[in-house]
């Protein structure tokens, strides 16, 4: 079987960079999408993966230990995917780019989208409701939330996770991500 390409945008990412460290249990409206893409890691048969948008954008951030979580995740656990193999991979992006940019008003999510397209990613995830309303319709990479990604998935109740925390990692201790 092809192993699925699936792509994370900026707050999904963000998001299992800070919960391998030290998240609790998600609260509020995200709770069930942030509760699915931590499972989706831990339990699925997938690799995920970010765009050079997305670690252009994490690699800006200025609190230390934040910027150090989300670089070790970057370079252990996901991996940046690279379109940029010419320039006519550049043009593409442009391209798509701009062409998102006429249904949705955010020039980095469009370019990230863009990567996603370029790369011929299968899945691309994000909790952004407004990205999700504006592009799914008109681009090429299907558009998943994490629980649509947790549910295609379909991993068996009890099953073994593929990524176990251990030592003094934090989430050793949690259990609201074990199936």
């Amino acid at each position: 079987m092809k192993q699925l390409i699936i792509t994370l945008d900026s707050q999904c990412f963000t998001y299992l960079a800070l919960t391998f460290f030290n998240q609790k249990e998600p609260l509020g409206d995200l709770a069930q999408e942030k509760v699915a893409l931590f499972r989706s890691f831990v339990y699925g048969e997938v690799e995920l993966s970010i765009v050079p948008t997305v670690e252009e954008e994490w690699k800006q951030i200025k609190d230390i230990a934040k910027y150090k979580q989300h670089n070790d995740v970057n370079e252990i656990l996901i991996p940046t995917l690279s379109p940029y193999y010419s320039s006519l991979s550049s043009e593409k992006i442009s391209l798509y780019t701009e062409k998102y940019l006429q249904y949705h008003p955010k020039k980095n999510d469009c370019k990230i989208l863009s990567e996603a397209e370029v790369l011929n990613c299968d899945f691309f995830v994000s909790y952004d409701n407004d990205l999700i309303n504006r592009l799914s319709k008109v681009s090429e990479t299907s558009i998943l939330k994490p629980k649509e990604l947790w549910k295609m998935l379909d991993v068996p109740r009890g099953a073994k996770p593929k990524v176990i925390p251990k030592g003094e990692n934090p989430m050793v201790n949690e259990v609201w991500w074990k199936w």
